[in-house]
């Protein structure tokens, strides 16, 4: 998609947006006196990457994959919830598209959808979820030998997760939890199948609501992840993880939400071939309303999570980011925000595979920033933009990267 086609497209898509916003328009509300809720968005993003390609000029030159590019993406986003009497039936998601101006190779669906049934029993609550996703993988993860290679740079993942809940008791006072979770992870690309996992995971816990202290919750948990397509030394690929500790969520006045977890986890490979875990970990969201203009919310987690798109058996992540919010008025909205992503990837090359082609570790520091002006309540514009820097293990996966983006967001 030559540069001018790429504008031309963006502004066509505009002119759309103001079409369907002024259909929108005349529709009203989307929620009713039942419950009901019913939130259809269209917008459209035009976004600008000076290093699109995640990686150092010489990685970028051996997959073949031009750093500076402009990217277009069309999304409908829904949110939809359907009472069934005691019962409610929901369904959200976004649909996307990714249109690359130089790098089209790169061009892919951007899809998620989650869906769930809440089933009132009574004295117990029953919740059934499933979930898909399918996207482009980030180009900044690849890191065996093949990942440097043109072949493995175009890569569809898809990622599915099917679950279910139950709860029992009143709605203060103690109620015993239990969950059961299926979690799905496919790559398209042969060369990258041998980070596909399959992972089955069980938790159990008491929890205990009062409106004057807040909602607790003690638990246990265990999952099993298997990578069916990859073996070490004849030893099929796997670890186990498990954890017990707690959560706690309160609302402390009109001005403050907190909501902490903590727990002990301890993973277990195989063998100890592909690399064990112990520690504490946790979560930890502050938000706080500072004055009716002023938000500022904080988050901050370490947590071992199963590694799709690169050659890790699993990665230990630790990430703090901080966000500011700022109304000047009914139209315009600021915000700028810090995240700084911590991880520890873990993996099974130890012997016979030179370091320099393994990502070990890396520290990705991201600032951001952003204006929204709100033309009404169902349509509006943002400008975004931001600068994210990686140090990683040795100079090879090292990158800056600048990005600037303009999008027209319509609600009908």
């Amino acid at each position: 998609m030559k540069a001018t086609t790429f504008w031309w497209h963006f502004a066509c898509a505009v002119t759309l947006a103001g079409t369907l916003q002024t259909t929108a328009h005349a529709q009203g509300p989307a929620g009713d006196s039942t419950g009901r809720q019913s939130d259809i968005t269209f917008s459209v993003t035009a976004r600008h990457d000076s290093n699109v390609a995640r990686s150092s000029e010489e990685r970028a030159a051996i997959r073949g994959v031009e750093r500076s590019d402009q990217r277009l993406t069309p999304t409908v986003s829904f949110d939809i919830i359907q009472p069934i009497g005691r019962h409610s039936a929901s369904i959200s998601g976004v649909l996307g598209y990714d249109f690359h101006s130089r790098n089209s190779r790169l061009d892919s669906e951007r899809i998620q959808v989650d869906g769930g049934f809440q089933f009132d029993a009574n004295f117990c609550t029953i919740g059934l979820n499933v979930s898909a996703g399918r996207r482009q993988s980030e180009l900044g993860d690849l890191s065996f030998l093949l990942g440097n290679t043109s072949a493995a740079v175009e890569n569809t993942e898809t990622q599915k997760t099917f679950g279910a809940d139950i709860s029992c008791g009143n709605s203060t006072g103690l109620r015993p939890t239990a969950s059961i979770g299926r979690d799905i992870g496919d790559n398209d690309n042969i060369l990258r199948q041998r980070s596909d996992y399959r992972t089955t995971s069980y938790r159990t816990g008491i929890a205990y609501t009062q409106p004057n202290i807040g909602d607790l919750e003690l638990y246990a948990s265990r999952s099993e992840t298997r990578f069916p397509n990859n073996d070490l030394r004849g030893v099929r690929q796997n670890f186990d993880q498990i954890s017990a500790g707690g959560t706690f969520e309160r609302t402390i006045g009109t001005r403050i939400t907190a909501n902490v977890g903590v727990a002990y986890t301890k993973v277990n490979s195989a063998g100890g071939l592909f690399g064990d875990f112990s520690g504490v970990t946790y979560n930890l969201a502050l938000t706080a309303t500072v004055t009716p203009q002023l938000q500022i919310s904080g988050d901050f987690s370490r947590s071992p999570q199963t590694s799709l798109n690169n050659d890790a058996s699993f990665t230990v992540d630790t990430n703090y980011g901080v966000n500011a919010t700022y109304a000047v008025n009914d139209r315009i909205r600021l915000s700028a925000a810090y995240r700084l992503s911590d991880r520890d990837f873990v993996s099974n090359f130890v012997d016979g595979v030179a370091p320099v082609t393994i990502l070990r570790s890396e520290k990705l520091h991201i600032v951001s920033g952003s204006i929204t002006y709100s033309r009404s309540q169902r349509l509006s514009l943002v400008l975004d933009g931001g600068y994210e820097t990686r140090n990683a293990n040795g100079t090879f996966f090292d990158y800056s990267n600048s990005y600037v983006s303009l999008g027209i967001r319509t609600s009908f």
